[in-house]
């Protein structure tokens, strides 16, 4: 296994995988990069259009466009979208991690079929990495990526990707999100923040259930919500503690809801079973099926669902770095939290067995100490910029550009398509390839959504309908007017 030294010393790597950690603090925006990149790299990131309701997956998703060097360029590519986008002309494809490469048959066969026969630079997201662990090892191979960033923690990662199974592969380690650049915008500023006294709440929480076959750590997102509801209620501690689906927030309510309690309680995400070909899941459903009464202690009692490790996948959720930024204190289970939050320093420790319940709910009655927690808090992980987005995406261009030469390729021209304003309901989520209008340019189309991001450098799309050749011209026009007269002659007289 070759090992890099440093995050900012990234090497071609051949015939060997290459294992490390790049979390945001260790990247510098403004460190020199390898000039092997003569110009932008245009770079094409698949992602799925249906993902992108939550907000941590389009802030990841826009990260790209907002702070990467190069050309970024968007398009749909799960189940049946067809792949109507020549990859020629890229320099790079990415596959997001909303690419689910846990299932045999999420992402699009054309789109499989076009990145197996593209020869340019390959990068891959990736999460969830216990989940149907052989089916994604599958995907990385017979895609042929050339650099992975895993949410594997790094002392792990040659145990889920061992290096001989994957000569010439690099592996990074990241987190699974960062503090978003429009949080503070979202969020309404300081003026916008209530003091701790103003809190009615004490504690916010938004769980969820997740299947037995996840294991213990995965269990935990719903039992500590059951049990501090139960123990405050006895209490008379005021909370707006929930776990089931109708109660999950999303979009601006989400920070409203955040600021609106004292603290926001937490446990670390991720699962440490790994299901390589989800036969524990196939083993707890029949399980489930005939006894949908059993438990959780008594399907691992029974050995439905094994020990736990030896790799462990404990790291933080992008959800505490929210809050921070919403000045609203942290109480977590005690953990690790991927080495960013320190106990009693950034967040109030409950143990897991309870048996400190009543000192936590004391320290929140404290509002004096919870402002100078959040304040420290918010000095360390917010505003240091450590775990921001524009370090993550810095990585990403030192990572292209130390390895990826630039071509020639026929020049981008991009367009808006199609209707009126952003449609409800399902519509084609894909990068549709229309006919070269000159031999140096091509022309690509997204169709404007709710649920997809647009190509950059779109026109505004007023609100009455307007036909294909319309929007070309127009766009033509803006285009080309300075740098080829005639085309732009060519264009008026339509």
């Amino acid at each position: 296994m070759t090992m890099i030294a440093s995050p900012l010393t990234v090497s071609s790597v051949i015939g060997e995988s290459s294992q490390q950690t790049v979390l945001p603090a260790q990247v510098s925006s403004d460190a020199p990069c390898p000039d092997r990149a003569q110009r932008s790299l245009r770079v094409l990131m698949f992602y799925d259009a249906n993902s992108t309701y939550t907000s941590t997956v389009r802030e990841y998703l826009e990260s790209f466009r907002t702070h990467s060097h190069h050309d970024i360029y968007y398009a749909s590519g799960v189940r049946n979208t067809p792949c109507q986008v020549d990859l020629g002309l890229f320099d790079v494809v990415v596959f997001h991690y909303s690419m689910r490469l846990t299932y045999p048959d999420f992402i699009s066969l054309e789109v499989a079929e076009a990145m197996r026969a593209f020869d340019g630079f390959k990068v891959l997201y990736i999460q969830d990495e216990y989940e149907a662990t052989a089916t994604a090892q599958q995907w990385i191979r017979d895609l042929g990526f050339d650099v992975v960033y895993s949410v594997v923690p790094e002392p792990y990662l040659h145990q889920v990707y061992p290096p001989d199974a994957f000569p010439g592969v690099t592996f990074f380690s990241t987190l699974t999100g960062f503090v978003p650049d429009s949080l503070m915008d979202q969020v309404g500023g300081d003026a916008d923040i209530k003091p701790m006294a103003q809190r009615h709440s004490r504690l916010a929480y938004r769980g969820r259930y997740l299947p037995y076959w996840y294991g213990q750590l995965a269990q935990e997102k719903m039992t500590i919500g059951i049990e501090m509801k139960r123990l405050c209620a006895e209490r008379g501690v005021p909370v707006d503690i929930e776990w089931e689906d109708q109660y999950r927030i999303y979009g601006p309510n989400w920070y409203r809801f955040l600021k609106s309690s004292r603290a926001m309680l937490g446990t670390e995400s991720g699962a440490n079973i790994f299901d390589d070909h989800r036969h524990i899941q196939q083993r707890v459903t029949a399980a489930l099926e005939a006894r949908p009464d059993m438990t959780f202690e008594q399907a691992r009692a029974e050995g439905l669902v094994p020990e736990e490790g030896p790799v462990k996948m404990n790291q933080i959720s992008p959800k505490f770095f929210e809050a921070i930024a919403c000045r609203t204190a942290l109480v977590l289970f005690e953990g690790n939290y991927s080495g960013v939050l320190t106990p009693d320093v950034h967040y109030i420790p409950l143990k897991k067995d309870y048996s400190n319940v009543d000192t936590v709910l004391a320290r929140l009655e404290d509002t004096e100490a919870l402002e100078a927690m959040v304040d420290r808090a918010f000095t360390d992980v917010v505003a240091s910029g450590r775990f921001g987005y524009k370090p993550f995406v810095r990585h990403f261009d030192q990572c292209l550009e130390s390895r990826v030469t630039p071509v020639d390729r026929p020049r981008i021209i991009t367009a808006v398509v199609g209707s009126e304003t952003a449609l409800p309901g399902p519509a084609p989520a894909s990068v549709t390839m229309l006919p070269t209008l000159h031999d140096d340019y091509a022309v690509l189309c997204p169709m404007p959504m709710t649920q997809v991001l647009e190509i950059p450098r779109r026109p505004s799309v007023p609100k009455r309908k307007r036909t294909v050749v319309t929007l070309m011209v127009r766009e033509i026009k803006r285009v080309v007017k300075r740098s080829l007269r005639p085309l732009y002659e060519w264009a008026c007289d339509l």
